[in-house]
């Protein structure tokens, strides 16, 4: 009775009374979801709120490995406790439900971050046993808010685990899909290296090119033409190529249009697998092989668009190559020219051959493999 009725009969109509307009809007409906799905998940520890999650969106790390983050805090990540639990796997197939990576105990979200014999190594290698055992409640969980808030650490600091978390990752898809194992050493090269390449990337960002240029991409016009070379010049390119566990090679093929000579050589360089590591190896012996034959107004091209930067910059600051980038910086002032220019890799296919057929040569011998024609 106390309902007021309209002047005009109006057919009646559903409203939504979370919003003044009576209009249903996503974002009304995610809130009232999220208000009431956070008061009890299963999937989520009790104790991770709304703090937490904002804590978690603002961390100084690509967007990729904050969405890889959210997926270990719910739980989301294919590891096979989580199919055990869907009945993917059965119960008593312990074979199948053990870490592709250790092969011992039952591969758990806690067991891939926390306990695999990889990862003990890698916290060890990086100084961070106490941290892990402040964020390890048990053998089966993880404490992410005391991670986040009770363990006295900084975001920078969080974010360097969240690098961690990411490279333990990779090495467990890289045993479960594609039978590689990663040792502890070539591991952290690798966290050193993506950590310095975003730390970098922040800090100079207008190093960086646009999104929406094709060479950020790697993919230039195929009308792309070649580098001019300074008349005069030797042209010399230098490449390098790697081997998972194995081992790198590098190559560098050089023309000299004065005399109408070409030079080349190569060799294979064992524990090291990283590319921009090899790159840098193929940079810096071109320019030791030049000095040593007199050679001192040199173009050098290479396909390693980040080194090319690099270089003509004059930027060393680098966890991993930093030492490799200053020695060529000093083997550079030793030249009365020397330019750098990025090449495609169909301008560069000889340098990649010479590496190839020297990484090749590894492989079936053991021993440095070396060619030089004059």
């Amino acid at each position: 009775m106390a309902i007021p009725l309209p002047i005009f009969p109006v057919a009646d109509h559903l409203i939504w009374h979370y919003e003044v307009s009576g209009e249903y809007s996503v974002k009304s409906g995610y809130r009232l979801a999220a208000a009431e799905y956070i008061v009890d998940v299963s999937t989520i520890p009790s104790s991770f709120d709304c703090r937490s999650w904002k804590f978690l969106w603002s961390l100084p790390v690509p967007p990729k490995l904050k969405i890889f983050l959210w997926r270990v805090v719910k739980g989301f990540l294919p590891v096979r406790d989580v199919f055990r639990d869907k009945e993917l796997i059965a119960d008593d197939d312990i074979e199948a439900y053990a870490c592709p990576v250790c092969g011992g105990e039952a591969e758990t979200l806690a067991h891939c971050f926390l306990h695999c014999r990889i990862a003990l190594e890698l916290w060890d290698l990086l100084g961070y046993n106490h941290i892990l055992a402040q964020i390890c409640l048990c053998h089966v969980a993880i404490d992410w808010r005391r991670l986040f808030f009770d363990a006295s650490l900084s975001k920078v600091e969080i974010s360097r685990l969240v690098f961690l978390y990411w490279r333990l990752w990779k090495s467990r898809c890289s045993a479960t899909y594609d039978g590689i194992q990663y040792l502890s050493h070539v591991l952290l090269r690798h966290y050193y290296s993506q950590v310095a390449e975003w730390v970098l990337a922040q800090a100079h960002p207008e190093r960086s090119l646009p999104r929406c240029s094709p060479v950020s991409s790697g993919v230039l016009p195929r009308d792309h033409p070649p580098p001019s070379i300074p008349p005069g010049s030797v042209l010399v390119h230098f490449d390098g190529a790697t081997k998972s566990l194995v081992g790198c090679a590098i190559g560098f093929v050089g023309f000299a249009e004065a005399n109408n000579s070409i030079f080349a050589w190569g060799r294979f360089i064992p524990n090291i697998d990283d590319s921009f590591l090899a790159e840098l190896l193929a940079l810096r012996d071109s320019l030791r092989w030049c000095m040593a034959h007199s050679i001192t107004n040199v173009s050098f091209c290479g396909d390693a668009q980040v080194i090319v930067r690099m270089i003509n910059a004059k930027d060393s600051a680098h966890a991993v190559g930093g030492a490799l980038l200053q020695e060529i910086q000093v083997l550079r002032a030793s030249f009365l020219r020397a330019t750098f220019h990025f090449a495609l890799r169909r301008y560069n296919r000889a340098a990649h051959i010479v590496a190839r057929q020297a990484l090749g040569a590894m492989v079936q011998t053991l021993v440095d493999h070396r060619v030089l024609f004059i």
